[in-house]
């Protein structure tokens, strides 16, 4: 059995992504777990066998319908931790991961708002 750390970037905060990661390694029989960042982006430890990991990675990759993901860093390693399950990690407690999840957003967000330029580079 291996470990996969990934990390994702990009809208992945208060779009529900960590519970599409989540539906997708239990449908995988992945174990391990997912949790936000507070730099906006979300930190993803599966274990499982090579084949299924990679079929989870692309799913990730790809991400759910309302998140956009930007960029994947992962690495495969050695088991750091046996997992029994697949669970989203909340830190801080439902009210502030929520609040902290939602302010991310917004944040993506405006940083959208702000690429209004057309290639040339006029508004």
């Amino acid at each position: 059995m291996l470990e996969l750390k990934i990390e994702v970037f990009g809208r992945v905060q208060g779009v529900r992504f960590r519970h599409f990661v989540r539906e997708i390694a239990n449908k995988s029989k992945i174990r391990g777990y997912v949790t936000n960042r507070l730099d906006g982006g979300v930190l993803v430890i599966a274990q499982g066998e090579r084949k299924e990991l990679e079929g989870f990675l692309s799913s990730v990759q790809k991400g759910s319908l309302l998140a956009r993901v930007e960029g994947v860093s992962y690495y495969w390693r050695k088991k750091t931790k046996e997992f029994d399950t697949f669970e989203i990690v909340v830190d801080k407690g439902f009210i502030l991961d929520q609040k902290s999840s939602f302010i991310n957003l917004g944040k993506q967000l405006i940083k959208i708002g702000k690429n209004n330029s057309i290639p040339d580079g006029n508004l």
